[in-house]
């Protein structure tokens, strides 16, 4: 399940160029279930994500990807450690249902596109 979620934020990011504004569903339930959120967050509500190329560290993928506050500030957090959180907790299958539910609304466009060019819809999930 880790593996999905991952897939699932690689997914979101790779639609998105950096400094865009992010406004999605899978993102915003993933940090709103972190351990750390009320941390990170302070109490200030969340309006979106945002993708940045990271210079200073080494990061798979290359990014990192902040909280977009409120007050306009940026907080980054761990999607990975998210992930590993999400996907371990006791009612995981139900929630990382939620996950895929929410991805699968976010993709179905596109596979209703592809499936008008001849792809197999089962062949795309």
């Amino acid at each position: 399940m880790y593996s999905d979620c991952i897939m699932m934020v690689k997914r979101v990011l790779g639609n998105h160029r950096e400094g865009e504004l992010i406004r999605d569903k899978f993102l915003f339930t993933l940090f709103s279930r972190y351990s750390k959120f009320h941390e990170k967050t302070r109490g200030k509500r969340v309006v979106g994500f945002e993708k940045s190329r990271s210079l200073h560290r080494r990061v798979r993928g290359g990014h990192t990807l902040y909280a977009v506050l409120e007050d306009g500030s940026r907080v980054d957090w761990s999607y990975r450690k998210a992930c590993e959180e999400y996907a371990s907790l006791g009612s995981s299958k139900s929630r990382i249902n939620d996950v895929i539910r929410a991805f699968r609304e976010e993709v179905e466009p596109d596979i209703g596109s592809l499936s008008s060019l001849g792809c197999s819809r089962m062949a795309l999930y």
